[in-house]
């Protein structure tokens, strides 16, 4: 048995990822990004981006929620993360008609609160996850959308290998987002879980909701290892990620003496007054 050596040391990232690749057998997996001359996939957190290694590729990645109840919370993160990607052309929604019928469609003003073109959205309803699975590794063929998201249809490893290589044939991000208790094997190159939290609250008004708030973990990631959690906040007017404040840390007023319990007091106050009475 020979061994195969590179004749030349990579001398970047881009060169290593080539040998790398070339070595799998799949030499244009990165060809199409590096030939399009598409802007580095960031998510703007310093602390974010440097565990993914400097940037997302553009390929498969999955969204898991981290509780029922952080689905809607899941496809929002999936919106934002599309916005950050600089991609050109259309965005493909793909679900399953279950899936839609439980959680609902997009809707158009709240993806221009994510930097998303309504105009630019089409959305497809599968009857079955096979048939969703199908739709998105054809249009990633078709080469007619610049992000496609699928929500709601747990694929398998095969399928996902699948649309991991048509999305890196095409240097064409695919979202996957699933509900909990979906940890099946995957080949996507990042694994997210993702939960909704509490906002801070808006500065001009109590009253009022915050920015939109996510607990966010790299499960997985290829080449590095698994990161965070991280509170993010997104901001829709600039369409930035950024990580959300602590909270103040305010001791509490030292007491001046003996202090009965609120509940005890009352119950004493009532007591006078009926003996009074």
């Amino acid at each position: 048995m020979t061994m195969s050596r590179v004749a030349t040391e990579p001398t970047s990232l881009s060169d290593l990822r080539q040998v790398v690749a070339r070595i799998e057998g799949h030499p244009r997996l990165l060809a199409a990004e590096e030939a399009a001359g598409e802007a580095a996939w960031r998510l703007g957190v310093a602390e974010v981006d440097l565990a993914l290694g400097g940037r997302l590729a553009r390929t498969l990645h999955a969204l898991r929620a981290a509780e029922i109840g952080d689905v809607p919370a899941a496809q929002g993160f999936a919106l934002a993360m599309a916005s950050q990607s600089a991609s050109r052309g259309g965005l493909l929604w793909v679900s399953t008609a279950r899936h839609a019928h439980e959680w609902g469609h997009p809707y158009a003003p709240g993806l221009v609160r994510y930097g998303c073109d309504p105009a630019q959205l089409l959305v497809v309803e599968a009857k079955k996850a096979s048939e969703g699975g199908w739709a998105l590794e054809e249009a990633l063929k078709c080469g007619a959308f610049g992000l496609l998201i699928g929500t709601g249809l747990a694929l398998d490893f095969t399928a996902s290998r699948r649309l991991a290589l048509a999305a890196a044939e095409r240097a064409t991000p695919c979202l996957l987002v699933d509900g909990p208790g979906q940890d099946l094997p995957s080949a996507a190159s990042t694994i997210w879980r993702v939960a909704a939290r509490l906002s801070g609250g808006d500065i001009y008004d109590v009253e009022a909701p915050g920015l939109p708030r996510w607990r966010v973990e790299l499960a997985r990631s290829r080449g590095s290892a698994p990161a965070g959690p991280w509170e993010l906040d997104w901001d829709e007017q600039t369409h930035r990620f950024a990580l959300a404040a602590a909270p103040a840390d305010r001791a509490a007023a030292p007491e001046t003496g003996p202090r009965a319990p609120a509940v005890a007091g009352a119950v004493r106050a009532e007591r006078g007054r009926a003996a009074r009475a």
